[in-house]
């Protein structure tokens, strides 16, 4: 036999080996019990931290979106620019721009539904829990 083929045989064998060892120990890991801990924010500060990050993220995108159109990034800046390249005779920019300012639209209720599960979750899981402050409203 070649050197190449006798190399190929080895990996093949010690892989081979890993994978039933690994096997092994994983269902050995799978018979043991494991301990249950309730996630708090003195038992993982930083998953709380992380859930309030989140859920200021998800905020800022929803304020974003839902913006005048004054506010670059929201539907109603991409309708007026869609406008604005309706006049201009770019037909195919502003059925771009359109596109776009749907599927952002499209979000909307998919960035609600992640915020409530992250008040949910910081509710039930992080007693440092701060209220959302609700936006200002403008008369």
């Amino acid at each position: 036999m070649t050197r190449n083929r006798l190399a190929r045989i080895a990996a093949v064998g010690v892989l081979t080996s890993v994978l039933v060892a690994g096997g092994a120990a994983t269902s050995f890991a799978a018979d043991t019990p494991q301990p249950t801990a309730t996630a708090t924010a003195e038992g993982h500060p930083h998953a709380c931290a992380r859930a309030q990050h989140a859920d200021k993220r998800v905020q800022r995108a929803l304020d974003r979106i839902q913006a005048d159109a004054t506010h670059k990034g929201s539907v109603a800046w991409l309708r007026a620019r869609a406008a604005e390249a309706d006049q201009a005779g770019k037909t195919d920019r502003a059925t771009a721009l359109r596109a776009r300012a749907g599927r952002r639209e499209e979000r909307v209720p998919k960035l609600e539904a992640a915020q409530k599960r992250l008040e949910d979750a910081m509710a039930a899981h992080c007693s440092t829990a701060t209220p959302k402050p609700t936006p200002a409203t403008t008369s």
